[in-house]
This record gives C-alpha cells, sequence and structure tokens, in this order.
C-alpha cells in the first residue's frame, strides 16, 4: 500500500501483479492526513481508504498475501486484511512533521499502526528508538542500487556534489560561508529547485562564483570525474532531517566512489568515508581532506557498498518474512 490520492486525482497507472506475485495500488482518500483534527473527519477518512482498497484490490490477491504498507496512520488495514501478514514500513518522522498541535493524533496513529502490524521496519536510529515504545521495530536501511565502481585515478577533481532537492531545508548560509574559505573548490547543487528558494540560489550563484545550479539530473548524466565528495549541507535542529541515518542517496553517491560530508545530521551512519560536520570550519577541513586522501578512502567505500546492495536488502527481508509466518 503506497501514498494514497485524493479523491478528485486521477489514479496512477498501478503497477501489474508481476511473476512473483507483487501488486502495488495506489488507492484514495478525502482529508490530507495533516487536516484530519477530529475523530469525525477520521472516521468519515478511514471509512472511504477502506472502501478505495477493497475496491481496488487485484483480483488475484490471494488470502494469505504479504501487505507492505508504508503509511503510518493505516491501523484500519486490519478490518480489511484479517488474516494476512502486514508489515508496516515507517521512513520518515512523521510525529516531528505534524502540524498545527497535531503530535498528540499521530503519535497515537502511529501507535496503533504499529499495533496491528506482524513486522515494522524502519531506516534510521532515532525512529527505531520512537517506535520501540509500541513494538520491537527493526532496522532496514536504503540499499545502493548499483555496485561500487572504481573512479577514474587519472581525473581532475576540484568539486564537491550537492545532489539534493533543492530547497529551504539547505543551509545556504553555510554553504556561501564554506565556498568562500574554499575559493579553489567548485560546488554544484544539483536536483529540482524549490520556487521559494529560486531567489535564494540565484542570489548565491552570482555572489559566489564557485558555486553552480544544475536541473535534476541522474548521476550518469553528471560529469562525476569532476567530483571527490557528497556534501549534504543541511540546516541545524530540523527534526525530519536529524531524524536521518542514512539519506536514500548516500549508497548511491558512495557506489560512484564519493565520500560523505554531512551537517545537521547528528544521527548519520558513522563510518570511515563519512564525516559529519559541526560548522563551516569544520565542514571547510573535512572537504579538503576527502580531496586529498580521496584514493585512500576508496577501499572503505567498496567495503561499505558491497555489503548494501539489493541483494542483501532481499535476504534480509526474507528473514523477516519467515520469522513472521
Amino acid at each position: 500500500m503506497q501514498k494514497p490520492l485524493f479523491f478528485w486525482q486521477r489514479r496512477r497507472n498501478d503497477f501489474p501483479i508481476s511473476d512473483g506475485g507483487l501488486a502495488i495500488v495506489t488507492t484514495k482518500q478525502i482529508f490530507h492526513h495533516q487536516l484530519r483534527f477530529f475523530f469525525l473527519l477520521r472516521w468519515i477518512n478511514n471509512l472511504f481508504e477502506i472502501f478505495s482498497i477493497k475496491a481496488n484490490l487485484p483480483s488475484r490477491l490471494c488470502e494469505n498475501a504479504i501487505v507492505i504498507n508504508f503509511n503510518y496512520d493505516y491501523y484500519f488495514l486490519r478490518s480489511v486484511f484479517g488474516s494476512n501478514k502486514i508489515i508496516t514500513i515507517v521512513n520518515d518522522d512523521f510525529v516531528a512533521q505534524a502540524k498545527l498541535a497535531g503530535k498528540a493524533r499521530v503519535r497515537n496513529a502511529l501507535a496503533k499502526t504499529c499495533g496491528v502490524s506482524d513486522a515494522v521496519l524502519t531506516v534510521s536510529y532515532p525512529l527505531m528508538q520512537q517506535l520501540s515504545a509500541w513494538c520491537k521495530p527493526k532496522l532496514f536501511f536504503p540499499w545502493s542500487d548499483d555496485r561500487y565502481s572504481l573512479p577514474n585515478s587519472d581525473s581532475l577533481r576540484n568539486a564537491v556534489l550537492i545532489w539534493a532537492s533543492i530547497n529551504e531545508i539547505i543551509d545556504f548560509e553555510l554553504l556561501a560561508n564554506v565556498s568562500r574559505r574554499l575559493p579553489q573548490i567548485n560546488f554544484y547543487l544539483v536536483g529540482p529547485l524549490a520556487t521559494a528558494s529560486k531567489t535564494v540560489v540565484s542570489d548565491l550563484c552570482a555572489v559566489c562564483k564557485n558555486i553552480f545550479y544544475l536541473p535534476p539530473s541522474t548521476l550518469e548524466a553528471l560529469p562525476l570525474e569532476k567530483f571527490f565528495a557528497g556534501l549534504m549541507p543541511y540546516k541545524a535542529g530540523v527534526p525530519s532531517t536529524e531524524a536521518v541515518t542514512l539519506a536514500n542517496k548516500s549508497l548511491r553517491l558512495m557506489s560512484r566512489g564519493l565520500p560523505l560530508i554531512v551537517h545537521g545530521m547528528p544521527n548519520f551512519l558513522e563510518h570511515e568515508a563519512i564525516f559529519s560536520c559541526s560548522g563551516e570550519l569544520e565542514m571547510a577541513k573535512k572537504i579538503e581532506f576527502c580531496l586529498e586522501n580521496f584514493s585512500e578512502l576508496q577501499a572503505p567505500i567498496k567495503k561499505l557498498v558491497d555489503v548494501n546492495g539489493p541483494d542483501d536488502r532481499y535476504r534480509e527481508f526474507l528473514k523477516i518474512l519467515n520469522e513472521i509466518k
């Protein structure tokens, strides 16, 4: 079960059932989850979602199908799947993101969803601690889609890559200050640019001549031979960012041989090729270190990527399935 659409939105094409029996279904909702302030609104929305799920269940869905749920407030799933095994994956800090004094409501919904689940998986240490109040969650990190590829040692590398959604969560002031400390290094912002950040990014690129913005791109389409590190310069004190232990893009960047330099994520994975920073001076020093030690960092990067591939996660998932059967 993936994120639902609103009742007026046109449904995207659902993935057909594969030979392995996998079906991904998009259902519909009435109210956004942040706006279900009162019990009556939640009750009406739940009834609608239950109807939507039942109406869109693939006809070939077996009675013993495993339900994988990504929604924190789908505690009504047990009324639809009475005897099916339900695995809930919590991939964000929904409590921290709650608006308009809704933390208690979100926490309650999350607790009930964990209660109807046979297994709960999560992607970070802080989320694991949060969920431990209601269940026994299992850590399930993102993985690298690609195998490690040894970078070209003959390339002249003088740039760091910020491959992300470019929005207000990025600490643009920090980035500007670090770029001034390291005028010999180029900084590339690559990704979808939020409307609210367009002016800031434009001014930043105009003032700091070593900062550049590029529109969204795959890693394969970028001149990777220029880069010696992946940079995540996020603002400190943002709960949703501080809950991250391993961002989805982390291992994809590392599979290209790029060490990571992170800011604003105190709970990030500790590793020989991942460097956490608490300010512009420390970030500048870590950038210089990665430039000077790029070749030496390849061995620990390869070791990490090699044990975090799709096959590794698949084996972990099969183990979880066997435990709940």
